[in-house]
């Protein structure tokens, strides 16, 4: 299936809206005719309005780079990955100790 055959497009975010840092099972395609797929979706960091921004990106399986999610056609999210696959970040982490 492709957006097209399916007739959809856009941006879709689980219900209750993005996580910041979260890990997210997703539907993507990246343009009208590319095949719907699966892939890990990790948010990064969202904005005020809880649009995932800085540090988001997709993993495809090994079959394309690591995307963004500005790069999506067609992304919807299926599923958030349980809490033993998230990334544990406590209040003291900061980018400067990466």
């Amino acid at each position: 299936m492709t957006p097209e055959s399916r007739g959809v497009k856009g941006i879709h975010p689980p219900e209750g809206g993005w996580k910041d840092n979260t890990f997210y099972i997703v539907e993507v395609a990246y343009k009208p005719l590319n095949m719907i797929h699966k892939a890990m979706f990790y948010t990064g960091f969202c904005d005020e309005k809880g649009v995932p921004q800085g540090y988001n990106w997709l993993m495809n399986g090994g079959y394309e780079d690591l995307c963004s999610i500005q790069e999506a056609y067609y992304l919807k999210a299926v599923a958030e990955l349980p809490e033993e696959f998230q990334i544990e970040r406590d209040e003291d982490w900061n980018d400067e100790e990466c």
